[in-house]
């Protein structure tokens, strides 16, 4: 009995022993080097995934190295998946607060407007998306030749002072201050902060996260090339600032019209510019369906007579659209309806031929109001 109780205990001590080798990874370790600590781990694959970097000295940091090796071991990964879901934190434990959107905590946030420079090693083949959220403007940091992958995200919040990206990297290149793809076909973002934003003549499309903005907040001009006439731009150009629009002469499919940006082939306007609260359609526009804005919020739209269907009057969505003045004695096509409380001017003569262009809606109780000027 003794012998076989020996026995089973050897097994079980073994089984425990595999059990942790094969999930040292679970646990976290720490390395102190210099003015940082890094918290990290061991993955499955005996190569390492720093979760976070700690601050321990903010008065004599000017330069974050990222270590090659820790342990003896590779770093692959800059913050782990598991650990990361929505509203996560980035590399320093800064994170967004769900009352009021800000970044905190302040002490993190100070302590990072120290360093000045992000230097990553070629280990690093991937990276989290919300790694350097939050960290402020103006920073360097070089993009290793490994690292393939996300780093769109990099330039998400920031916007850096210089990026450099390897010349051995096979999938990313900077190129007059913006994000390209290797064969420069595709257009990322931009990597610094940029007035004039002049994209690529090579550029054929652009692939942005989330289909958001394409551009900084800095930017008050941007020239389109020929080549770059993929669908739907609009929201990669929307912003709450006025932007002013170039676009060649030789795009068959993009136009510029009143500084706004329309489809040359239906006549559909993607980008209304304006400087003030209130937005003239432009002459060139038939066709108004979602329209995406490079400007302040406009108050009031000026609808001309050339525009001859509507697909959601109230495509300007966050604009808050309250009036929307029709020149046309004769109701444009309304194919589509999503607005309510909203004021329809319409000239004189005319209100009952609009109100019966609007019976068709009248089961979505729209609150719409119809005055003649």
């Amino acid at each position: 009995m003794k012998k076989t109780g020996r026995i089973l205990i050897l097994v079980l001590l073994c089984i425990i022993g595999i059990s942790v080798g094969n999930n040292r990874h679970i646990f976290a370790k720490s390395k102190k080097i210099g003015s940082f600590q890094f918290i990290y781990k061991i993955d499955a694959n005996s190569k390492v995934r720093i979760q976070k970097v700690k601050i321990c000295n903010a008065k004599r940091i000017t330069k974050l190295v990222i270590p090659s090796k820790l342990d003896g071991k590779p770093v692959y990964k800059l913050c782990s998946e598991q650990e990361e879901p929505v509203g996560a934190d980035n590399l320093f434990g800064i994170y967004v607060d769900d009352e009021n959107s800000n970044f905190v905590p302040q002490k993190i946030i100070k302590q990072t407007a120290k360093i000045k420079k992000i230097v990553l090693p070629d280990t690093i083949v991937d990276i989290s998306e919300y790694c350097f959220m939050g960290l402020q403007d103006g920073k360097s940091i070089n993009i290793p030749k490994g690292l393939r992958k996300n780093v769109e995200y990099i330039c998400k919040d920031v916007k850096w002072r210089k990026f450099k990206v390897s010349g051995k990297n096979k999938k990313y290149k900077v190129q007059n201050g913006v994000l390209l793809s290797k064969n420069g076909k595709t257009m990322y973002t931009t990597v610094r902060p940029l007035k004039k934003l002049s994209i690529p003549k090579s550029v054929t499309k652009i692939e942005n996260l989330y289909g958001s903005c394409c551009y900084s907040k800095d930017t008050v001009e941007i020239y389109i090339p020929k080549t770059l006439t993929q669908d739907d731009i609009g929201c990669l150009f929307a912003s709450n600032h006025y932007v002013k629009f170039n676009i060649s002469p030789k795009n068959k499919k993009y136009g510029v019209a009143n500084g706004c940006i329309y489809n040359k082939k239906n006549k559909h306007l993607v980008v209304g510019v304006t400087k003030n609260d209130t937005f003239v359609v432009p002459k060139e526009i038939k066709y108004l369906n979602k329209v995406h804005f490079a400007a302040k919020r406009a108050k009031k739209m000026v609808i001309p007579a050339s525009v001859k269907e509507v697909a959601n009057v109230n495509a300007t969505g966050e604009y808050h659209v309250k009036e929307y003045c029709f020149l046309s004695k004769k109701p444009p096509v309304l194919s589509r309806f999503e607005m309510s409380s909203q004021t329809f001017c319409v000239p004189k003569g005319t209100k009952q031929t609009y109100k019966k262009a609007m019976e068709k809606f009248k089961k979505y109780d729209l609150d719409l109001k119809i005055v003649e000027k």
